[in-house]
């Protein structure tokens, strides 16, 4: 059902409800300022409503607000009073408001912007209940809209709290601990923080909300200081002379009486939407220490689940530093066997150099008369002992000094390059 041509009128109020355009691009809802007639439409509806221009820069603003103009239009010369709302545009069913009030005649006219089909069924039953009783209070549509923004906030409050109560089992599972390394753990961590992210965005939407739900209390004290000070228009009529002046008093006096009686019904109906605010906005703070309490939360169990990484690390690495100890007394172990190896060694070498050398034909012990005791060809064996000693001490320079040019090549391609003693000096 569309509710653009739907409007309601009832002595003392007046408004219409105006349809939410269509939207732009599938699934991409428009804008409440996109409004779904004409320009010509639109200056009819706000001369016929009374609509003030401030309208449109509180549905710029797209966020949540509330304002107040009292102001005297140079045409009728009664005082007026404007109001404006908008809800937060950040969520989905945004709505703007606007309602003119005329304090002198106690008529106001309101007009309800961007409206689905579905808020305009809500819209309408609260209507026609509220409309039932007598008088109106000028402030009845926006306590309408107010409560409208509250289920809004609330039911995306809730649908976080599920969101987050679901996802704990990401930290808290007892089976399969947090194990940020793996890929799908990371996944639903991510969507974890998105979610306490979302708690914090919606916790400003409502402290916003909430610090414009304290103007409309503020407005609400306002309205009854005025008809508690302002007499009825019945009472601040001058009374004629005449005959008839015994009967305009009378008469004059149930109208005064009726006024009055009007004014009192509109500061109870004033006190019931006040205390209605205070709920709504004890509510806000609730669910917004919930949403701080989400963050904590998460804050905290992401906390433990390090410690306990940490912990885990700090066991691996006790473990590895028994291992090394061990190693490093076998390697002592071993490096004390070598060591006695090589004394050994160096205390047989020499004997066994020399009980080798002296085993050879070259030296003759018991030579004959004549026969020398060292043989005349005693330098070959010096010649090759000196060649292979040669040899020896060349082929381990030459592979040292490979091994340190693969070294420094290996270094030189990780960015590692060290600088030797010539480019100190340079740099120097």
């Amino acid at each position: 059902m569309t509710w653009t041509g739907i409007r309601w009128k009832r002595k003392g109020s007046g408004g219409r409800l105006c349809d939410r355009a269509l939207d732009v691009f599938p699934g991409q809802p428009s804008s409440v300022s996109e409004l779904p007639f004409s320009r010509d439409t639109w200056r009819t509806i706000t001369q016929s409503f009374r609509v003030h221009r401030t309208i449109t820069r509180t549905i710029l603003r797209e966020v949540t607000y509330f304002s107040v103009l009292r102001h005297t239009p140079s045409d009728t010369k009664l005082p007026q009073i404007s109001y404006t709302a908008r809800m937060n545009a950040a969520l989905p069913c945004d709505l703007a408001l606007s309602t003119t009030y005329i304090p002198s005649t106690h008529t106001s006219y309101s007009v309800l912007y961007g409206v689905y089909p579905a808020q305009g069924d809500e819209i309408w039953a609260r209507l026609f209940s509220a409309l039932s009783s007598s008088p109106t209070h000028p402030l009845l549509v926006l306590g309408i809209f107010l409560e409208l923004d509250r289920a809004r906030l609330i039911s995306h409050a809730d649908s976080l709290a599920d969101e987050f109560t679901l996802g704990a089992d990401v930290l808290s599972s007892e089976e399969t601990p947090w194990d940020p390394s793996t890929a799908k753990e990371n996944l639903k961590m991510q969507r974890y923080l998105r979610v306490c992210l979302r708690s914090r965005t919606l916790a400003d939407y409502m402290g916003t909300a909430k610090r414009q739900l304290s103007k409309v209390l503020a407005e609400l004290d306002e309205l009854e200081l005025l008809w508690t000070t302002t007499p009825t228009a019945a009472a601040a009529a001058p009374v004629p002379a005449g005959d008839d002046e015994d009967y305009l008093n009378d008469k004059r006096r149930d109208s005064n009486d009726k006024g009055k009686e009007e004014e009192d019904d509109l500061i109870a109906t004033g006190k019931q939407m006040k205390q209605r605010i205070r709920d709504i906005m004890d509510e806000y703070d609730d669910r917004m220490d919930e949403c701080g309490r989400m963050a904590q939360n998460l804050s905290l169990a992401m906390q433990t689940g390090w410690n306990q990484i940490a912990r885990q690390d700090s066991m691996t690495g006790a473990r590895v530093a028994k291992v090394n100890t061990a190693i490093a007394l076998e390697t002592k172990r071993e490096s004390a066997q070598m060591r006695s190896i090589a004394v050994l060694t160096m205390v047989y070498l020499p004997f066994s150099c020399v009980a080798s050398v002296f085993s050879t034909s070259l030296f003759n012990w018991s030579p004959d008369e004549g026969e020398p005791v060292v043989s005349h060809y005693i330098w070959i064996l010096m010649a090759i002992a000196a060649v292979l000693t040669v040899l020896t001490v060349l082929a381990w320079y030459l592979w040292t000094t490979r091994e340190e040019k693969k070294g420094r090549k290996g270094k030189s391609g990780m960015g590692l390059g060290m600088r030797n003693d010539d480019d100190v000096a340079d740099m120097a």
